[in-house]
């Protein structure tokens, strides 16, 4: 029994925490910042019939453009809006077929849903993503090797605004990132999901949030870019 205990742990190590802990964690061969001084702002869980066309309308008044993390079932709903992410000048990247924990899928389903979700937004803006973010920036074993066999990037943050959180005013929200963002930071927002009512403070913040970085800071707001390739992960 404590023979089995042991191979069970050494399983769980080798599948979830260890993959987990370099490249969320310490961020090996993932994107916590980016090389340019400027800060990029990006979104995940979208897009949102309801709220990502209000959220488009704000970036455009304040001349921004950021990067949208889609997750492909929500994409397949809303074709129309992905492409109308796109035409305004934003970046879409995949983050999962469905919004799903890595340590609770197994292998066979990681890599179809990654499959999946890549080829879901190909068909609908015609191109190929680059940019990968997993759902809670968890990764397992298997997303490890799909980003390696697949060359993408996972892009993760340096700066979250935990606007998920229902009960995170507008003001927290704005003051949790004024706090910690710095010369080329990513930032995470979301225009989808979270509790009841949280996109809607997004969409509150995300004012103060620009005229913050701009004007207190003193920092442009820019697209992820990324000039140097990605580092080979490394096993």
């Amino acid at each position: 029994m404590k023979l089995l205990l042991m191979l069970f742990s050494s399983l769980i190590a080798l599948y979830c925490i260890i993959p987990d802990l370099l490249l969320h964690w310490l961020g090996v061969g993932t994107c916590k910042r980016q090389g340019k001084q400027g800060v990029a702002l990006t979104f995940d869980d979208g897009p949102n019939p309801e709220v990502t066309p209000r959220l488009l309308d704000l970036l455009a008044a304040y001349q921004v453009q950021a990067t949208f993390f889609l997750v492909g079932e929500r994409a397949k709903a809303c074709p129309d809006l992905v492409r109308e992410i796109i035409a305004r000048g934003h970046a879409v990247g995949a983050h999962g077929q469905h919004h799903k924990f890595a340590w609770l899928m197994a292998p066979w389903s990681t890599w179809r849903q990654w499959n999946k979700s890549v080829a879901t937004l190909k068909e609908i803006t015609g191109k190929e993503v680059q940019l990968v973010r997993p759902p809670w920036g968890t990764f397992n074993l298997i997303t490890w090797l799909w980003l390696v066999r697949q060359k993408k990037r996972a892009v993760l943050w340096d700066v979250d605004g935990h606007d998920w959180q229902a009960r995170r005013r507008p003001n927290q929200i704005t003051a949790r990132i004024m706090r910690r963002v710095r010369p080329g930071s990513i930032i995470l927002l979301h225009d989808a999901g979270g509790g009841p009512g949280a996109p809607e403070n997004t969409l509150k913040a995300l004012g103060d949030i620009c005229r913050g970085i701009t004007g207190e800071k003193k920092l442009p707001l820019v697209q992820l870019d990324f000039n140097t390739p990605a580092e080979p992960l490394k096993f």
